[in-house]
């Protein structure tokens, strides 16, 4: 038989028995939406942390103070922070920019800690974010009016829409050039009022502190005057002017002492961090794919019982035992690839509808996001129809092979 007979023949066997056909096919579907919609995520996810990285550009080295190492105990205490062993202040900011090789250095303070903010009368809770230098991953912050702060600048506030309307105002635009005050209250009961210019207003319930103010804060919640020089930056990002110089840099930042972490190694250790949560999530597909597998089998073995007359007609006619193994074969490979076909197609609108949901979620919570969470890509379109294929395929070959040793006469006298 020509594959074009084996193919017809193979599609009309298929639907005799539509019901059964589909519910055996339901399996695979479950299977391949399983694991597209758990492997979409992965890749959504992988895309949008490649994309910040992106951004932030390849050459980007990541410079932390050296610290003593933390026991059980102070790692959880939420204000406790590790000693610092080698700090990275001013002078030494200044050495790194004399380094060879080295084409930009941005230093960063981090304060995250609990403010009230009060303007005209009301006030709201609000924690401030981490700069791009200290959090590469984060999501892109959109201006709704005003402007970004710049690197260093001494004084300035870029506050969220939803936090300026938990203020009470309408027009979000006009808060840029108004001050708002800024409330710590420490522990012990002190209390600080920092009022501080808005310089922007930008999308979501964010909360950025100038350079200049973030150490005003800090210095004042530490109890330290200079804390630049006695604490150091919590952070320094160090680009290189080229990626031939990433690795000598790192390594030379690293023989001084301290902290240091590239962008590559971070891609890197994400990129391991996405596959293990992409294998461990796409296991559960191809775990329930296996059992589909096994109807598989069992609907082929139904089929030879009912078809055991037409077989032994087939092989009177001059049908080959290899003729007879493709033409089962065939259908257990088509079973799997219609599976694998609608699993995808689910699973793709399975992916959208659960990328909706995330970001009315995160909407709510004044955080925007643009990029999709699922994505899906040629690579996992094949892989899922070939894995569909493939599991359909390995089902066949115990009823394809039973059917093929089928003696012809004992086929003909069978009822």
């Amino acid at each position: 038989m020509i594959v074009r007979d084996i193919a017809k023949i193979s599609l009309s066997n298929l639907g005799r028995r539509k019901v059964r056909t589909l519910l055996t096919t339901s399996g695979v579907i479950v299977g391949i939406l399983t694991i597209v919609t758990m492997v979409s995520l992965g890749i959504g996810v992988q895309e949008q942390m490649l994309r910040n990285v992106r951004a932030l550009g390849m050459e980007t080295i990541f410079v932390q103070p050296a610290t003593e190492e933390q026991n059980v105990f102070t790692m959880f205490m939420q204000l406790a922070q590790p000693k610092r062993t080698r700090i990275i202040t001013p002078a030494i900011v200044a050495q790194f920019k004399q380094m060879d090789g080295v084409s930009q250095v941005t230093p960063e303070v981090d304060f995250a800690v609990p403010m009230v903010l009060k303007y005209d009368g009301q006030q709201t809770a609000a924690f401030p974010g981490s700069s791009r230098v200290q959090n590469p991953f984060q999501a892109t912050v959109v201006m709704v009016a005003g402007r970004s702060l710049s690197t260093n600048e001494p004084s300035g506030l870029v506050i969220g829409e939803v936090l300026a309307r938990e203020l009470g105002v309408r027009n979000v635009a006009s808060m840029v050039g108004q001050e708002v005050t800024v409330e710590l209250e420490q522990p012990r009961g002190d209390q600080l009022d920092l009022p501080i210019k808005v310089v922007g207003v930008s999308n979501g319930r964010t909360l950025e502190v100038a350079f200049g103010d973030k150490v005003r804060l800090k210095e004042w919640w530490f109890n330290k005057q200079n804390l630049l020089e006695t604490d150091g930056y919590d952070v320094v990002m160090v680009k290189a002017s080229s990626l031939s110089k990433v690795t000598p840099l790192a390594k030379q930042l690293e023989d001084m002492g301290y902290k240091v972490q590239t962008l590559l190694s971070m891609v890197d250790l994400a990129n391991r961090m996405v596959a293990i949560m992409q294998t461990m999530l796409a296991s559960v597909g191809a775990l329930a794919t296996f059992v589909a597998s096994l109807g598989i089998v069992n609907t082929m073995i139904m089929a030879i019982y009912e078809r055991t007359r037409e077989i032994g007609i087939l092989k009177a006619l001059g049908a080959s035992r290899g003729d007879i193994l493709r033409l089962f074969m065939t259908e257990a490979g088509l079973i799997g690839l219609m599976g694998g076909i609608v699993g995808l197609i689910l699973g793709w609108l399975l992916g959208l509808g659960l990328d909706w949901v995330a970001h009315q979620y995160i909407g709510s919570q004044g955080i925007t996001i643009t990029d999709p969470f699922f994505m899906v890509n040629g690579w996992l379109i094949f892989g899922a129809l070939a894995f569909g294929t493939l599991v359909g395929l390995f089902a066949g070959i115990y009823p394809a092979s039973r059917a093929a040793r089928l003696d012809p006469i004992a086929a003909l006298r069978h009822e």
